[in-house]
């Protein structure tokens, strides 16, 4: 396994870990880490992800969670995920919900 994809999925376990730990009761923090990624390092990442997605046991397993993987590129995700933004940020505004 590649250096870079053990971090990642080290640092997902871990992630996952602090949140069953949450759920239990354990006070915990929220952590934002910014790690600089170069274009090369983001189109390299993207097209190993989409490349796994495909493979047909991680396919079968997300399908049987109902999870439909499709695998995109970065800038279609960034357009995904600031279209969603808009369209509940109107949902948001027009139910008048506020944050406490």
């Amino acid at each position: 396994m590649k250096n870079w994809l053990r971090l990642m999925l080290s640092c997902a376990l871990s992630v996952f870990c602090v949140a069953v730990a949450a759920a239990q009761g354990f006070p915990s923090k929220a952590v934002h880490i910014v790690a600089p990624f170069t274009p090369a390092a983001i189109a390299r990442l993207n097209a190993e992800a989409n490349k796994a997605l495909m493979t047909p046991d991680v396919r079968e397993k997300l399908i049987a969670q109902a999870m439909y993987p499709v695998g995109t590129t970065p800038g279609e995700f960034d357009a995904h995920i600031r279209s969603e933004m808009a369209k509940y940020a109107k949902v948001i505004k027009a139910a008048g919900i506020k944050i406490d």
